[in-house]
């Protein structure tokens, strides 16, 4: 009878850790079997933890092998963030990009991961390399996210087809759900014409030099939902490209916004403005004031009508952006959305839906 009940214990465990080879479409649009759920992921973008959490909640950490730097260099107040609440987190390893080489190929193959997760903006980049054979040919799935190029169809989908790969579809779903409700309302109430703007990438992170713009990819979409005319969209790159001083003195946009960041750690000179997990708003709006007070950008019409904000940098790729959306269109469309309130939204939805307790400064203005 003892050996009977082992026997079914053990034939109940075999069922229950079984993999279902399942074919699921990414965001690249390829279609890529794989075994699911998927018990070992490893993420190219360490900042991807926040779309792991939101998808998959903290029961899905224990499942990622490993992940880049990214954290460390792009974002350390969400590293701090999540560290402080998630101390297990500074046990997974981390490897090192470099520009010259990125990962290592043969340190991710140790980690063995059975997922790589990338994002759909640096495919060209995997594609035209040996990255991603080298992975493939080890048996590794190489599955595409996109928070940045087609924002508002791609971040849903994306948050589910994460759902998907982890076992939690309930969960992603709810964010889908929530995500689309936000974006209609804001859609709903907009009307045309929209006021012009420019969208500085990266303010100040290399001294006070000037100035990157984004086109039509990353923030420059999110100042378009959040209605906003981007004056450079159909004559820059998608992803951007530098201008002038006198350009955007030609330009001058109704309103010029700017994002920012804790860079610190990629440049020790950076001089942008510090926003994010644990920022202090007043420190924050001396930074602001500083660029703002550049050659040529002080002449703004914008700068003079105080239509001038600084946000989040980090927005630009990860699932939160609806509410970078929301308070560009609240500071763009200050009756419209009156009775918006995005940074009470934004701390509600971290308190639902990722472990994150920190608060943080996410934007400010002039």
């Amino acid at each position: 009878m003892k050996w009977l009940l082992t026997g079914l214990l053990c034939l109940v465990s075999v069922i229950a850790s079984a993999k279902t080879p399942t074919l699921i479409t990414d965001l690249q649009g390829r279609e890529v079997s794989v075994d699911l759920p998927v018990e070992k992921l490893f993420l190219i973008d360490g900042r991807d933890i926040l779309s792991v959490d939101i998808a998959a909640g903290q029961d899905a950490f224990s499942r990622i092998v490993g992940w880049s730097d990214s954290l460390e260099q792009y974002a350390p107040d969400l590293k701090q963030a999540y560290f402080s609440a998630v101390p297990e987190l500074a046990k997974i390893p981390t490897l090192r990009k470099t520009r010259e080489t990125g990962i290592q190929i043969e340190k991710l193959l140790e980690l063995a991961p059975e997922v790589v997760l990338m994002h759909k903006s640096n495919y060209a980049a995997m594609r035209d390399s040996q990255f991603m054979p080298q992975l493939e040919a080890a048996g590794i799935k190489v599955i595409f996210i996109d928070f940045r190029m087609d924002i508002a169809n791609n971040t849903p989908k994306s948050i589910v087809l994460l759902g998907e790969l982890l076992g939690t579809q309930e969960r992603a779903n709810r964010f889908a759900k929530l995500y689309q409700e936000k974006l209609a309302a804001i859609e709903e109430q907009l009307k045309k014409p929209y006021p012009s703007v420019l969208i500085e990438a990266n303010a100040g992170l290399f001294t006070d030099s000037c100035c990157q713009l984004y086109g039509r990819s990353g923030f420059g979409v999110l100042a378009s939902l959040a209605g906003g005319k981007n004056l450079v969209e159909d004559k820059f790159p998608a992803k951007g490209a530098e201008s002038s001083i006198e350009n955007i003195i030609t330009l001058n946009p109704d309103f010029y916004l700017l994002t920012g960041a804790d860079w610190q750690n990629f440049n020790r000179r950076s001089t942008a403005v510090k926003l994010g997990y644990y920022a202090d708003a007043t420190v924050a709006k001396k930074q602001l004031a500083k660029l703002v007070d550049r050659q040529g950008i002080s002449s703004l019409t914008a700068v003079k009508d105080k239509h001038v904000m600084a946000v989040y940098h980090n927005f630009y790729n990860n699932p939160m952006n609806i509410f970078a959306i929301e308070a560009m269109a609240k500071f763009m469309h200050p009756q419209t959305f009156a009775t918006l309130e995005p940074e009470q939204n934004l701390q509600e939805f971290l308190q639902q839906f990722t472990a994150i307790k920190a608060n943080g400064v996410f934007w400010i203005a002039l």
